[in-house]
């Protein structure tokens, strides 16, 4: 290490404007402390195996964009390998401020605080996620309960409808000869998500109640809602010592953490899905197979009331996404396995995923299924050089903001230099682009990804979207700025081509080689993935269909 005078670390900085020297370490400890932090979160749910409101709290479900836990241990380990260093630390959270000095006192180290914020409990969240899951629930009881059909093999698919009415199935598009020949044994269980529009959920609600859907509200008491809705109230009984990680005593901080209700929709979906099936169970209901889209959080509800209530029902997950390793609650564990919070076998959408799902237990069924929502990739198409670089905005705001920031320094560079963006679905990047200097160097795309891919010869982007290894199937170039701390292994996890893509890991690299046009020139060439394409995207086929049966 070479640190030879007092660094100032903003800790609340976004990770890429850290300090190179601790950027480098704390990137290192992102990756290192993977396996460790999920054994250790196995240890510390050991107490609260058998209660259903720790599997859908925020530190039960491992989502790291859900919690501030798994960063929080990256940063103390990142201080206590920098402990012999002079370092003025900033941070603006009391939270974070108390854990730093509960856990070091070092003369090196210095911390400094900035007006501190002390952590708001987000009851607007829990006012408006009660509200809207109250709506929906008269909604449906007053106009569209119904009973759910005793069929004898019955197989539930738990699924996240859009508000779409063209094409409402958001992630089981199956063909039309598999639902045709199935519809009596497959049923639909939509979890409807929170949005503002409720004319739109209504009207989606009134095209579902005509299809194969069964809303779980149907056989819902108005009590089990408000078992859901008071999960906050119950909160107390996770004011506990947790086992150490390493030396540190995170304690305080988890508590913190839960009873921060940022994420409510997601815990009360969870907690709905665990009455739904419990009613199943009570009205004797015979389930052949529970299918669930598992993200592994609010799944936790239907997975852990299936596996305790249903022990002769099959369950599967299906992950038609890519491999996403930033995202790790989507990698299941020994531990979950262990407790049953997560079904008995995993379906992926490409052989190259089998290996990355299981990183953190081995002996994890996975069997490889149709890859629904790219199939596009399949299809012959001409591939046209109209889009030099296509850059794809995430549905993560400092990622973009940092994305930004590359371009802007390349433009600087070389004002020549002409980017398409890709804004993102959900995210609103609107205020933050009008703002920008470079407004002309950049033009917008509208239209779908699997369109504009096809006149793509480089795609930019950073940190965890399907679009990077979309882009793959349509031979682009993946030009990624080292952003995230996983873009530097995660494309090598599936052995994607090295032809296929170049890391960069500082603007100058980046700038310099969007400036050789010896280099760009080559790009177009000798890129074929016709034969890799199989292994991240399985095609569609009824045999594969079957899977779901």
């Amino acid at each position: 290490m070479y640190l030879n005078s007092t660094l100032t670390w903003d800790i609340d900085n976004d990770e890429n404007d850290y300090p190179k020297e601790i950027k480098e370490i704390f990137f290192q400890n992102r990756i290192k402390l993977r396996k460790k932090y999920n054994h250790w979160v196995g240890e510390i749910s050991k107490k609260f195996s058998n209660d259903i409101d720790w599997w859908v709290s925020v530190p039960g479900s491992r989502n790291p964009y859900f919690s501030e836990i798994y960063k929080t241990i990256c940063l103390l380990e990142t201080i206590r390998q920098l402990k012999s260093k002079k370092i003025i630390i900033l941070t603006n959270s009391k939270k974070v401020q108390s854990l730093i000095k509960h856990n070091f006192s070092n003369k090196n180290l210095k911390i400094r605080f900035n007006t501190l914020k002390i952590q708001g409990k987000n009851y607007r969240k829990i006012v408006i996620s009660s509200i809207f899951q109250i709506i929906i629930y008269l909604f449906i009881k007053l106009f569209y309960k119904k009973k759910i059909p005793f069929q004898k093999n019955l197989v539930l698919i738990n699924t996240y409808p859009t508000n779409n009415l063209k094409k409402v199935e958001r992630h089981f598009q199956f063909s039309d000869n598999f639902l045709n020949s199935n519809k009596k044994r497959i049923l639909f269980t939509p979890t409807i998500l929170i949005t503002k529009n409720l004319i739109k959920v209504f009207k989606t609600i009134n095209f579902l109640s005509k299809k194969n859907y069964f809303f779980k509200e149907s056989i819902i008491p108005i009590k089990d809602l408000f078992f859901a809705i008071s999960y906050p109230i119950r909160i107390r009984k996770f004011r506990v010592k947790y086992k150490k990680f390493n030396r540190f005593d995170l304690s305080d901080f988890i508590f913190k953490e839960i009873s921060n209700f940022k994420y409510f929709n997601a815990t009360m979906l969870g907690l709905i899905n665990y009455k739904f099936v419990e009613n199943l169970y009570l009205k004797k209901f015979k389930i052949k197979k529970a299918i669930c889209w598992l993200e592994n959080h609010e799944q936790r509800g239907w997975n852990y009331a299936f596996r305790k209530y249903f022990k002769s029902t099959e369950t599967f997950g299906y992950q038609g996404f890519t491999n996403l390793p930033q995202l790790m609650n989507t990698v299941p564990t020994k531990f979950e396995e262990k407790f049953k919070v997560i079904p008995e076998k995993i379906i992926v959408s490409g052989k190259a995923y089998i290996e990355p799902r299981k990183e953190f237990n081995k002996s994890l069924k996975v069997s490889v299924g149709p890859s629904f929502v790219y199939q596009n990739v399949h299809k012959k198409f001409i591939k046209r050089s109209k889009i030099r670089y296509l850059v794809i905005l995430t549905e993560f705001l400092d990622i973009n903001l940092n994305l930004i920031k590359w371009l802007e320094y390349a433009i600087n560079k070389n004002p020549l230099l002409i980017f398409n963006i890709k804004k993102p679905k959900i995210l609103k990047m609107d205020v933050f682009l009008n703002k920008l200097n470079i407004k002309d160097n950049l033009i917008f795309c509208d239209g779908n990804l699997d369109q504009i891919f096809k006149d793509t010869i480089n795609v930019i982007t950073s940190g965890p979207t399907g679009s990077t290894i979309e882009a793959l199937g349509y031979n682009c170039k993946l030009l990624l700025p080292i952003i995230d701390s996983y873009d530097s292994i995660y494309l090598k996890k599936i052995n994607a081509p090295k032809k296929m893509y170049q890391l960069f890991n500082n603007k100058d690299q980046f700038s310099k080689y969007l400036n050789s046009v010896d280099k760009l020139k080559s790009n177009r060439e000798n890129l074929n993935l016709s034969k890799y394409k199989n292994s991240l995207f399985e095609k569609v086929s009824l045999k594969k269909e079957n899977i779901f049966l």
